[in-house]
């Protein structure tokens, strides 16, 4: 499993590469970070490409957009996303070298405290097995999001030509760059956890020896004996390096977050937007089966690209729950300390020094202070969206009800937009 790891991690990095999304390949395996000026002056030359082909896109989507939605009310909602998810990517693009930053800096750090710390602990089986498969799940749900725009727009698009597919590629690539931050975001909370759930177990072998040296000492050896107090001296050092890493993991979890939260609001508010805009274009194309006609193999496929979303999306707030969850486990442990005997005064001292440090962590991952990234926050975001498509698709109805004789702000706003007229007679 760990190869397989490794290589699809090798992959991603080269498929950000190659998008222009980072100038850096990281092998931690090795501990290696790589740079080149080759490369640095092609992921330029991307970021510029990516920007400047902005406007083109747009304008080949309004001009087949207009075209194929009559109903106003979805080539407006359409045409507002599209220039959302444009400005989003330019935002995107001109934060990588923080980004980067940030990258290389907690890399660095994560590479000090495995040759200093968990090189020295045995490797966890199952916290390995359990971590590969979460982030396998990630890469495979990130790289199947690379085909979800493009059947987006051929299913949209009244014929199929070079522009239309210029449009799905461009489209798929900066779909791409978006699902890169939250990817890479999820990767660094990944590879901070794995190594907090180590610590932990770490620190629960601690509580489990000390407590099985206690059952055999008592009536055998008095408190103050040679044995004991070697014992609580060697505990009390192994729980001061204990704190130690568990101050510098929290520390970069922090930092992450202190980084990266303008970066993951607007990706995550982006990907809310669409999924209300794509909602609502799903039921009432499926109500509107004569001007827009659904095939069976069209919406079975569209399900499955809404199941990806769906799926990659809860990965990223299921990953920073169980990274917060991670962290508040710690203080859970270290209250059972607190039951033991016989134990020197120095290590009653770390005990409650660690205490002290993990009340004054108060860790939870939020974004911007707005919200937190859990699992709670998952569910009433997804409710958000359903009760806004209902009431996108009532108020839509009720247009269609009242459009003879009637012509609105959003008739006015379509025909000023309506470019794509010449399409119509193909």
């Amino acid at each position: 499993m760990s190869k397989i790891i490794t290589i699809c991690l090798q992959y991603m990095n080269y498929t950000a590469v190659f998008l222009g999304f980072t100038r850096l390949r990281i092998d931690y395996d090795s501990q290696k970070i790589y740079e080149s000026r080759i490369i640095d002056f092609y992921v330029v030359i991307a970021n510029i490409i990516t920007v400047v082909l902005l406007p083109c896109a747009h304008a080949i989507s309004i001009k087949y957009i207009t075209a194929n939605f009559k109903n106003n009310l979805l080539a407006f909602t359409d045409l507002v996303n599209l220039l959302i998810v444009y400005t989003v990517v330019v935002f995107t693009v001109l934060s990588r070298c923080r980004r980067e930053r940030i990258y290389m800096e907690i890399s660095q750090d994560i590479f000090k405290l495995d040759r200093t710390y968990f090189a020295k602990l045995t490797m966890n089986a199952r916290i390995e097995k359990q971590a590969d498969l979460v982030i396998l799940l990630k890469m495979v749900t990130t790289s199947l999001e690379l085909f979800v725009p493009i059947f987006g727009i051929f299913n949209q698009a009244i014929r199929v030509d070079v522009c239309v597919w210029m449009l799905a590629l461009y489209t798929s690539l900066i779909e791409s760059i978006l699902n890169s931050v939250l990817f890479l975001f999820f990767y660094m909370l990944w590879l901070v956890r794995k190594r907090m759930w180590r610590l932990n177990a770490r620190l629960k072998e601690l509580l489990h020896s000390l407590q099985k040296l206690h059952k055999s000492a008592v009536g055998v050896l008095s408190p103050n004996s040679c044995t004991l107090q070697q014992f609580s001296a060697l505990a009390a050092e192994e729980l001061r390096e204990i704190k130690g890493v568990h101050a510098r993991l929290s520390a970069m979890l922090l930092r992450l977050n202190s980084v990266y939260r303008w970066q993951i609001i607007v990706v995550l508010l982006t990907y809310l937007i669409n999924n209300i805009s794509y909602g609502y274009y799903f039921v009432v194309s499926l109500s509107d089966s004569i001007n827009m006609p659904q095939s069976v193999p069209s919406i079975i496929t569209s399900l499955v690209a809404s199941t990806i979303v769906f799926i990659d999306i809860n990965l990223l707030y299921w990953g920073a729950d169980s990274t917060t969850f991670a962290c508040q486990s710690t203080r859970q442990i270290l209250r059972r300390f607190q039951g033991l005997p016989l134990m020197s005064s120095a290590f009653e001292r770390q005990c409650e020094s660690f205490a002290l440090q993990l009340k004054q962590q108060n860790m939870n991952i939020n974004i911007a202070g707005m919200f937190s990234l859990n699992r709670q926050t998952s569910l009433a975001l997804w409710a958000f969206c359903a009760r806004h498509i209902v009431i996108l698709v009532q108020f839509d109805f009720e247009a269609r009800k009242n459009s003879k004789g009637s012509s609105g702000v959003l008739e006015h706003i379509n025909q000023m937009l309506r470019f794509g007229d010449d399409y119509i007679d193909v």
